[in-house]
């Protein structure tokens, strides 16, 4: 069991999400950032599928009440175990009896995401453990201050540590959204929307992305039949300004819409901070398919590095050293706090 000290700006379970709804309009929910919440299961042996804590904007604090091993995923910023130790994201370790994990908020996204080996003992709603932002009928996946929530079967694994920068590579911000555009996009649109700079709006959500730049005009008048739209789905409403659809979006739409971002792009545009310049730019479905195709090999390739934590004493100052199991030194800690440097072979 843990409890939630602090839930922070917005945390909730999140699975992949609930599929085969739209017709009755529940939309797919789901993790917002695919391969952080993929990681998460992964580094603990975990079903793919498991349960995990999503947490948006950081601030979050829990204490264990079992011991058992757990990971967290997300930007690569610092996670602290009582204050002293340094859980890496993209790593596991294991808690124990009373200790309390504390995620900050990040400069380079704002989604992490908490697992714990074996599961959070949770029921299915509609074929999912995710909360959906609309409706009440998940209410309960939302997590609040002072909640305690059980675990299914707890279990310890042996830590370890993606040695690979893969957050940084795939899903932090680079400026640019790639979209596939329709076809009755003309290269003159094309261009006039890929020459603006947006920034996301502070209100966005798990419903929409919105776009704040100058509106583009072509689109103030509208007469539009409502259609199906699905994840990623871009529209322009008729103040100009456009919309990324996201997990918890509406089923159907009936503003113009202008295309669609490839599923690959969709983790780092849930982890983009408000207020960070973007550009829209153009990628055909094929190259799309190829780019996603590549992200997913290698995730399936992935090694994980056993370590181990040591504390030494120095001169009559601790100093803590995580070790792997070739005996690499790979991080330090003074002052009870963990910096990492380089890996000493």
């Amino acid at each position: 069991m843990l409890e939630i000290l602090k839930s922070g700006l917005f945390s909730s379970f999140q699975d992949i999400g609930r599929f085969g709804l739209k017709q009755y309009g529940v939309s797919n929910s789901g993790c917002q950032d695919r391969y952080s919440f993929t990681f998460a299961n992964l580094l603990l042996n975990n079903d793919i599928n498991e349960a995990c804590i999503e947490i948006v904007g950081g601030n979050f604090k829990c204490k264990f009440f079992e011991k058992v091993s757990i990971a967290v995923t997300g930007p690569s910023e610092q996670c602290l175990i009582n204050n002293e130790k340094k859980l890496e994201t993209y790593s596991s370790a294991i808690v124990g009896v009373g200790d309390v994990l504390e995620i900050k908020p990040s400069k380079t996204g704002r989604i992490h995401y908490l697992s714990v080996s074996g599961g959070f003992d949770l029921n299915k709603i509609l074929g999912s453990y995710s909360y959906h932002s609309p409706s009440s009928i998940t209410d309960e996946y939302k997590l609040k201050s002072n909640q305690k929530i059980k675990f299914k079967r707890p279990k310890i694994t042996t830590p370890v540590i993606f040695n690979k920068d893969f957050y940084k590579k795939y899903i932090e911000s680079k400026g640019i959204i790639k979209i596939i555009y329709n076809q009755d996009i003309n290269k003159q649109l094309q261009n006039q929307i890929e020459s603006r700079e947006y920034i996301v709006n502070i209100n966005s959500n798990r419903q929409a992305i919105k776009l704040e730049s100058d509106p583009v005009k072509e689109f103030f008048k509208q007469n539009e039949i409502s259609n199906g739209v699905t994840l990623g789905t871009v529209q322009i409403p008729p103040d100009g300004l456009p919309i990324i659809l996201m997990q918890d979006s509406q089923t159907v739409g009936g503003y113009k819409t202008i295309g669609v971002v490839p599923k690959y792009q969709i983790p780092s545009i849930a982890q983009i901070q408000p207020n960070i310049p973007i550009k829209f730019q153009g990628v055909t479905l094929s190259e799309a398919s190829r780019i996603n195709r590549n992200i997913n090999d290698e995730i399936n390739r992935s090694n994980f590095i056993k370590y181990q934590f040591t504390e030494l004493y120095v001169n009559n100052k601790k100093i803590s050293v995580k070790i792997t199991e070739n005996d690499s030194i790979i991080a330090i800690v003074d002052d009870d706090v963990f910096e990492v440097y380089k890996e000493i072979n």
